[in-house]
């Protein structure tokens, strides 16, 4: 249990959004607990806490929580796929 509190930590930066991280990791294993085989407990565990995570992450950052509303929308921001490498490559190179 410790191991994934800690593990929890460094991906959150803090101990309650751990402990929340970490106990609903064992619920989702415990609920998928006769498909696991035993050798590979532990690597099931760090991936459903890394999914779980992530998702948690994707939800949140899709929320923008303010103390008062915004005068006008926010434009949603463009991402660039391109890489910075590639970015820097003129086009005509072979």
């Amino acid at each position: 249990m410790q191991r994934f509190r800690r593990l929890a930590f460094g991906m959150c930066g803090g101990w309650h959004g751990a402990e929340d991280l970490a106990q609903a990791t064992f619920v989702q294993l415990y609920r998928r607990w006769r498909r696991v085989r035993p050798d590979t407990v532990d690597a099931y565990a760090r991936r459903i806490l890394l999914n779980l995570f992530l998702g948690r992450k994707r939800k949140h950052r899709r929320e923008l929580v303010t103390s008062t509303p915004p005068d006008r929308a926010i434009k949603p921001r463009r991402r660039s796929w391109r890489s910075p490498l590639t970015a820097a490559t003129p086009r005509g190179s072979p």
